[in-house]
């Protein structure tokens, strides 16, 4: 998983979760499960309000 600049950012577990770290909430981030086009997305953020975790969709 990597940033807008191509830095890492966070990572792919089990079960298809993303971990990720950032203070930047505008971010969108690059999510990267093999070496063809079809096998990276791109993704930002939705966090509710006062919510601990945010849901991440790949487009």
């Amino acid at each position: 998983m990597f940033d807008e600049q191509g830095k890492e950012q966070g990572m792919v577990g089990q079960g298809g979760q993303l971990y990720v770290r950032s203070d930047d909430e505008q971010s969108r981030w690059r999510v990267v499960w093999g070496e063809a086009v079809e096998e990276q997305c791109w993704t930002a953020p939705h966090q509710e309000a006062g919510a601990e975790q945010a849901l991440l969709v790949c487009t």
